[in-house]
């Protein structure tokens, strides 16, 4: 129990670490955007030629682009989490079933011992051994 947590504890902590830092490039390259938006339309209005305008407008796509770029990482990077705490979560759920179910029989082996003077081990050996006789049976 403690290992699962302690993964998924590293993962989350992994993961704001990730966050965290594409946040800071998406912040810079918002800041950038709107600069180079700012000085787009500052040219605008001066006496400036249409290959300033066409440069700065590449310039605003790039930023744009690489904005892009880093929101489709951002989303990545939850997804994977997601997938990630998923996986150690049923992986935890079947953990814990397994072991009430391994319990149960054991505490149904342990009563059946004592009130029968049997194990159901055997049990099920008789039962099996007993079907399979049946089925040599009709097989012949």
């Amino acid at each position: 129990m403690d290992k699962h947590a302690s993964l998924i504890f590293n993962k989350s902590k992994q993961k704001e670490a990730q966050i965290k830092a594409l946040n800071e490039q998406i912040a810079v390259l918002n800041e950038k955007l709107a600069n180079l938006s700012a000085e787009y339309e500052r040219l605008r209005t001066e006496n400036i030629t249409k290959a300033d305008i066409e440069e700065i407008k590449q310039q605003i796509n790039i930023t744009q682009l690489q904005i892009n770029y880093l929101d489709q990482q951002l989303q990545i990077v939850n997804e994977n989490f997601i997938h990630a705490y998923n996986v150690y979560y049923k992986t935890y759920v079947f953990s814990i079933a397994l072991n009430i179910a391994l319990a149960g029989y054991i505490t149904l082996d342990l009563i059946s011992a004592t009130l029968f003077n049997t194990s159901i081990q055997v049990l099920i050996a008789k039962k099996i051994k007993v079907i399979l006789k049946k089925l040599h049976k009709t097989e012949k």
